[in-house]
């Protein structure tokens, strides 16, 4: 169960995404008042004797000062842990009680092969929001928006919950993205679409209320009648972070559809969770 004194927990295998994500966490870290707990779990399971359990030591140190290097000026506690087994089991236990798990887009293991990314399969089995940060982070803009995408269902909840609170704490715009794939065959664009006016009070059914317990975050609305993973790439080359939900079920949030939203965007991806 999440507390106030819960970490936020990245993963490090050595790799440069793996990097990225704890200079994001840390940053994470220092937004939210939080301690960072960093993982650098064994390649394989095994005892203490294996090969990757010493190779861990110095992947750990490293990540600790990139963190500490970011975190300069604040009090941030940096705790390091190596695990003997494989990074899934490891990330999803560990995110019972974290506030947040990070972990780099391209990050590997012997445990997800057949069923895709480390970042896919922890976004779909954590208990914790999960942010997966690409390799080509760096060429997000700093004081870009949050970007949610926002489909009108019961995920879409921890989503905009997720959303405004990082646009708050980042003082930056929030930009709340509806898209809909057009059903009548007239491809009519914008107001002049028979479904923009229904799908614009969706939106604003789905956004009530929230600008008033976030009064210093400013909202765009983004209506489009287009693929949403198509809309969502898009729109998220001037954003900082992209905000998405997961109801809870792992079955809900399929492999393939978290796939290609790690392949469209460029920039770290939250997958909202609600605890």
């Amino acid at each position: 169960m999440c507390s106030d004194s819960s970490p936020v927990v990245a993963a490090v295998d050595g790799s440069e995404s793996s990097f990225r994500a704890t200079v994001w966490a840390a940053a994470e870290a220092v937004l939210r008042r939080s301690p960072l707990h960093i993982i650098s779990p064994c390649l394989f399971s095994g005892s203490q004797g294996d090969p990757s359990w010493a190779g861990a030591g110095p992947v750990l140190e490293a990540a600790a000062r990139v963190a500490r290097t970011v975190a300069a000026g604040h009090d941030l506690i940096v705790s390091t842990e190596r695990a003997a087994r494989p990074i899934l089991p490891v990330l999803v236990a560990a995110s019972r009680t974290a506030r947040i798990l990070v972990v780099g887009g391209s990050m590997e293991d012997v445990s997800c092969v057949a069923h895709g990314s480390v970042g896919t399969m922890v976004a779909r089995y954590a208990r914790c929001s999960v942010a997966v940060v690409p390799s080509e982070s760096d060429r997000a803009p700093i004081d870009g928006p949050v970007l949610v995408w926002i489909d009108g269902t019961e995920r879409s909840v921890p989503a905009i919950a997720a959303g405004f609170d990082a646009a708050s704490r980042r003082g930056v715009e929030l930009v709340a993205l509806h898209a809909w794939c057009d059903d009548t065959g007239l491809a009519l664009p914008g107001i002049w679409n028979p479904r923009y006016h229904r799908e614009a009070a969706a939106l604003g059914q789905s956004l009530a209320g929230w600008a008033e317990r976030y009064p210093d975050v400013r909202v765009r609305r983004e209506l489009l009648c287009d693929k949403p993973i198509r809309s969502l790439r898009e729109q998220s080359e001037l954003a900082q972070l992209v905000v998405i939900g997961h109801g809870g079920d792992p079955r809900a949030l399929s492999g393939s559809t978290v796939a290609a939203l790690l392949d469209s965007v460029r920039c770290p991806m939250l997958v909202a969770r609600a605890r």
